[in-house]
């Protein structure tokens, strides 16, 4: 989640999977430098989360959104009792735009590197 209270744009509202991703490189080597397990765990959970937004196209090929099924940014709000981004947007339209190739690189490099570690 992106610190709430704060005036960026999205602040409390959850980070997108490519944001997530860029943690868990972090976890990831941060259990690699360390061995603390709990770091592996976190980052496990991350990859699960993740990979539960890919959809595996019956041409090979496959595609994700960029904000997380079922947050806030994706499915949209209007009217809710507290607003989710500091006064800053009372409503917000559904935003279920597939991730682009740039931003999916990061998930890319973290899906590999959690399979690689045996995740």
């Amino acid at each position: 989640m992106f610190e709430p209270g704060g005036k960026y744009w999205a602040s409390g509202l959850p980070v997108p999977y490519n944001g997530l991703s860029a943690n868990g490189r972090f976890l990831l080597w941060l259990w690699r430098v360390t061995g603390n397990i709990i770091y592996l765990e976190k980052a496990t959970a991350l990859a699960r989360k993740v990979r539960a937004g890919m959809t595996f196209l019956s041409d090979g090929t496959m595609t994700m959104p960029y904000w997380v099924w079922d947050s806030l940014p994706y499915t949209g709000w209007e009217g809710l009792s507290a607003d989710p981004v500091n006064g800053l947007y009372t409503r917000c339209e559904p935003d279920p735009a597939t991730e682009d190739v740039s931003h999916f690189s990061l998930t890319l490099r973290f899906m590999v590197e959690a399979w690689q570690g045996g995740v």
